[in-house]
Protein backbone atom coordinates (compact mmCIF):
# COMPACT_ATOMS: atom_id res chain seq x y z
CA UNK A 1 0.00 0.00 0.00
CA UNK A 2 1.35 3.41 -0.88
CA UNK A 3 0.42 6.65 0.82
CA UNK A 4 -0.07 10.03 -0.72
CA UNK A 5 0.62 13.25 1.19
CA UNK A 6 -1.04 16.57 0.49
CA UNK A 7 1.01 19.71 -0.20
CA UNK A 8 0.47 22.59 2.23
CA UNK A 9 -2.46 25.01 1.53
CA UNK A 10 -3.82 23.14 -1.48
CA UNK A 11 -7.30 21.65 -1.74
CA UNK A 12 -7.54 17.91 -1.76
CA UNK A 13 -8.04 16.38 -5.18
CA UNK A 14 -10.13 13.23 -5.43
CA UNK A 15 -7.87 10.22 -5.25
CA UNK A 16 -8.16 6.51 -4.70
CA UNK A 17 -4.83 6.42 -2.79
CA UNK A 18 -5.17 6.46 1.04
CA UNK A 19 -3.87 9.55 2.78
CA UNK A 20 -1.33 9.37 5.59
CA UNK A 21 0.37 11.99 7.74
CA UNK A 22 3.75 13.05 6.29
CA UNK A 23 5.55 11.67 9.36
CA UNK A 24 4.18 8.19 8.65
CA UNK A 25 5.55 8.29 5.11
CA UNK A 26 9.04 9.01 6.47
CA UNK A 27 9.11 6.05 8.87
CA UNK A 28 11.71 3.37 8.23
CA UNK A 29 10.34 0.08 6.88
CA UNK A 30 9.45 -1.60 10.16
CA UNK A 31 8.26 -4.92 8.78
CA UNK A 32 11.81 -5.80 7.76
CA UNK A 33 13.21 -5.16 11.24
CA UNK A 34 13.70 -7.85 13.86
CA UNK A 35 11.66 -7.98 17.06
CA UNK A 36 14.74 -6.87 19.00
CA UNK A 37 15.16 -3.78 16.82
CA UNK A 38 11.48 -2.91 17.14
CA UNK A 39 11.57 -3.34 20.91
CA UNK A 40 14.63 -1.10 21.08
CA UNK A 41 12.80 1.56 19.05
CA UNK A 42 9.79 1.21 21.33
CA UNK A 43 11.78 1.45 24.55
CA UNK A 44 13.49 4.64 23.35
CA UNK A 45 10.16 6.41 22.87
CA UNK A 46 9.02 8.70 25.64
CA UNK A 47 5.30 8.57 26.47
CA UNK A 48 5.02 12.26 25.57
CA UNK A 49 2.20 13.58 23.45
CA UNK A 50 4.56 14.58 20.65
CA UNK A 51 2.85 13.71 17.36
CA UNK A 52 5.93 12.30 15.63
CA UNK A 53 6.93 10.17 18.66
CA UNK A 54 3.37 8.89 19.03
CA UNK A 55 3.23 8.04 15.33
CA UNK A 56 6.48 6.08 15.52
CA UNK A 57 5.39 4.29 18.71
CA UNK A 58 2.08 3.41 17.08
CA UNK A 59 3.79 2.09 13.94
CA UNK A 60 6.23 -0.02 15.99
CA UNK A 61 3.43 -1.50 18.09
CA UNK A 62 1.39 -2.19 14.97
CA UNK A 63 4.34 -4.04 13.42
CA UNK A 64 4.81 -6.13 16.56
CA UNK A 65 1.07 -6.73 16.89
CA UNK A 66 0.72 -7.81 13.25
CA UNK A 67 3.63 -10.20 13.67
CA UNK A 68 2.41 -11.91 16.87
CA UNK A 69 -1.34 -11.35 17.24
CA UNK A 70 -2.51 -14.64 15.71
CA UNK A 71 -0.21 -16.75 17.88
CA UNK A 72 -1.06 -14.82 21.07
CA UNK A 73 -4.78 -14.88 20.38
CA UNK A 74 -4.67 -18.64 19.77
CA UNK A 75 -2.73 -19.13 23.00
CA UNK A 76 -5.18 -17.03 25.05
CA UNK A 77 -8.17 -18.70 23.40
CA UNK A 78 -6.83 -22.16 24.27
CA UNK A 79 -6.44 -21.11 27.90
CA UNK A 80 -9.73 -19.26 28.26
CA UNK A 81 -12.03 -20.88 25.70
CA UNK A 82 -13.72 -17.52 25.09
CA UNK A 83 -12.77 -15.27 22.13
CA UNK A 84 -13.89 -12.05 23.85
CA UNK A 85 -11.79 -12.81 26.94
CA UNK A 86 -8.80 -13.73 24.77
CA UNK A 87 -9.06 -10.40 22.95
CA UNK A 88 -9.32 -8.55 26.27
CA UNK A 89 -6.13 -10.17 27.61
CA UNK A 90 -4.26 -9.21 24.44
CA UNK A 91 -5.59 -5.66 24.68
CA UNK A 92 -4.39 -5.30 28.27
CA UNK A 93 -0.89 -6.52 27.38
CA UNK A 94 -0.49 -4.26 24.33
CA UNK A 95 -1.94 -1.24 26.16
CA UNK A 96 0.65 -1.73 28.88
CA UNK A 97 3.34 -1.55 26.19
CA UNK A 98 1.76 1.62 24.82
CA UNK A 99 1.54 3.36 28.19
CA UNK A 100 5.00 2.41 29.51
CA UNK A 101 7.29 1.89 26.51
CA UNK A 102 10.47 2.95 28.34
CA UNK A 103 10.00 0.39 31.15
CA UNK A 104 9.87 -2.45 28.66
CA UNK A 105 12.84 -4.79 28.26
CA UNK A 106 13.19 -8.23 26.76
CA UNK A 107 15.87 -9.21 29.32
CA UNK A 108 17.12 -12.07 27.18
CA UNK A 109 13.64 -13.32 26.17
CA UNK A 110 12.04 -13.27 22.78
CA UNK A 111 9.23 -10.77 22.28
CA UNK A 112 6.77 -13.62 21.87
CA UNK A 113 8.01 -15.09 25.16
CA UNK A 114 7.52 -11.70 26.79
CA UNK A 115 3.94 -11.51 25.47
CA UNK A 116 3.10 -15.01 26.71
CA UNK A 117 4.57 -14.24 30.15
CA UNK A 118 2.65 -10.94 30.33
CA UNK A 119 -0.59 -12.69 29.37
CA UNK A 120 -0.05 -15.42 31.98
CA UNK A 121 0.77 -12.79 34.63
CA UNK A 122 -2.41 -10.90 33.79
CA UNK A 123 -4.49 -14.09 33.99
CA UNK A 124 -2.90 -15.00 37.33
CA UNK A 125 -3.73 -11.52 38.67
CA UNK A 126 -7.34 -11.92 37.51
CA UNK A 127 -7.52 -15.33 39.16
CA UNK A 128 -6.26 -13.85 42.44
CA UNK A 129 -8.92 -11.12 42.27
CA UNK A 130 -11.67 -13.68 41.79
CA UNK A 131 -10.63 -15.73 44.83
Amino acid sequence: MTYQTLPQNQPAAPSLEPLAPPSLVLLPPLAARSDEELVQLLSQQQPAHDGKAATLRCAVLMALYDRHCQFCFSFALRLLGNPAQAEEVMQVVYLALWHTPTSFSLAGKSFRGYLLTAMLDHLAALDQQLQ
